[in-house]
């Protein structure tokens, strides 16, 4: 899990925001990303510093989904960061697209529990 270190901490840390209509009328779906880069790529490490630049001004990012005591979701602004996953493949990336050896079977990548976490009241 990668979290950025504040040296102050953020105004909105541990803030419960509410969701949007919007934002309750969208479907609730985990959407898998897999990144590639052609030659030369950046390294692991600052790939790594570049997210944790982005998620320090955003923590809505590092939040969770939760659910109050009315059974109305909520983004719960704790801080608990981004699961990042690092692997190697030992085949060009330009060989598997080229040969069609990219699968279509993400369900792996699903989780199998639901992460939410009940509150049973928001300030």
């Amino acid at each position: 899990m990668l979290r950025p270190v504040y040296r102050v901490p953020h105004p909105l840390a541990g803030d419960k925001v509410q969701l949007t209509i919007f934002d309750r009328a969208a479907i609730d779906t985990y959407v898998p990303m897999v990144l590639a880069y052609l030659a030369p790529a950046p390294s692991n490490e600052a790939l790594k510093e570049g997210l944790l630049r982005a998620i320090a001004l955003y923590p809505h990012l590092l939040g969770r989904f939760a659910v109050d005591g009315h059974g109305r979701r909520f983004l719960h602004l704790n801080n608990e960061g981004v699961l990042v996953i690092e692997a190697d493949v030992p085949a060009d990336l330009a060989d598997v697209l080229a040969t069609g050896g990219m699968t279509t079977d993400v369900a792996g990548f699903y989780p199998t529990v639901p992460e939410v976490l009940y509150i049973t009241s928001v300030a």
